[in-house]
């Protein structure tokens, strides 16, 4: 009955130890890994577009994070809405490459970004993006809750990053 993200085991192994209190979380796309990331850091902001799963996640999130319905025109640039930086940069929803384009010039200096299922072929220019500009990448293959098929989670990290890979 706990949270967990949706994403390979491997990758919820590696991170969960490395997430502390001081951190903060912007998030594209909500969900269960909202709730779950919310229990160890300092906040997380999370951006969906679909209403109903909006209304369902908004009446289960913790104090310390907020959901923001936004629609498709807006879904990108509403991580500009926070006058911030953000430690950690998930990207696990709709347009994704954009997202992606949006995430690198409002990331912390100690920033990372994440992107979920980082194996498919259509965000191969987001990757390219994200390597030429100097962030170095580690894959988590594997299978995870929900799905039993072989995915991929990717963090991508620069030197003194928040999770100290």
């Amino acid at each position: 009955g706990n949270p967990i993200p949706w994403n390979p085991y491997s990758y919820i192994k590696f991170i969960g130890p490395r997430l502390i209190k001081d951190i903060s979380i912007f998030e594209y796309g909500s969900g269960n890994s909202s709730l779950w990331y919310a229990q160890f850091v300092e906040n997380v902001v999370s951006v969906e577009h679909d209403r109903e799963w909006y209304e369902l996640i908004k009446g289960k999130k913790p104090t310390n994070s907020e959901i923001l319905f936004s629609e498709i025109d807006n879904y990108v640039s509403s991580i500009k809405t926070f006058d911030k930086y953000f430690d950690i940069i998930i990207i696990d929803g709709i347009l994704r490459n954009e997202c992606v384009r949006e995430s690198i010039n409002n990331i912390s200096q100690k920033g990372v970004i994440i992107l979920d299922d980082s194996y498919r072929e259509e965000y191969k220019s987001s990757i390219d993006l994200l390597t030429s500009n100097e962030f170095k990448r580690i894959d988590f293959w594997g299978i995870g809750p929900v799905v039993s098929d072989d995915k991929c989670t990717s963090i991508f990290y620069r030197k003194c990053n928040c999770l100290n890979i």
